[in-house]
């Protein structure tokens, strides 16, 4: 399950739930009747609120409590990219369509492609960490 955030519109108990037919933000003061939203769609309500008379709006857990840098998911993403120094060749595809290609290109000749892990919100990430090398997913136990 994905996980889902709340927003926090100031230091009362009120939770934004949605914006009425004149563009007025309605709040909760309870967490379980505010708007959920996964956390890239509530930072980014955050900052409309903010410039629309919200200052003190932030993101929370679903319990309310601020979001602490550990609590931001992070999203995996896959390169297709060719053994050795040279750049990716595809970035910033899912899984499935990773080993889509890497087949594909196998099947063209190509048997030195390989599919590198890259991790997107994770500062701290080896952005170059290789998945599947010149073995196919099924040689590595991975289901595609």
């Amino acid at each position: 399950m994905e996980d889902r955030f709340l927003i926090r519109l100031d230091n009362e108990p009120s939770f934004f739930t949605i914006i009425d037919a004149g563009g007025d933000a309605r709040s909760t003061p309870y967490p379980n009747c505010a708007a959920s939203l996964p956390y890239e769609d509530a930072d980014r309500k955050c900052r409309e609120l903010r410039e629309h008379g919200f200052p003190g709006a932030y993101v929370t857990d679903r319990f309310g409590q601020p979001v602490l840098p550990a609590d931001i998911p992070v999203e995996q993403k896959y390169n297709v990219a060719f053994r050795g120094e040279q750049p990716n060749m595809i970035e910033g595809l899912s899984k499935s369509a990773a080993v889509k290609v890497q087949r594909q290109l196998r099947e063209e000749g190509f048997t030195d492609v390989q599919i590198v892990r890259s991790i997107v919100g994770d500062r701290t990430a080896d952005k170059s960490n290789v998945v599947w090398g010149v073995n196919t997913p099924e040689d590595t136990g991975v289901k595609s």
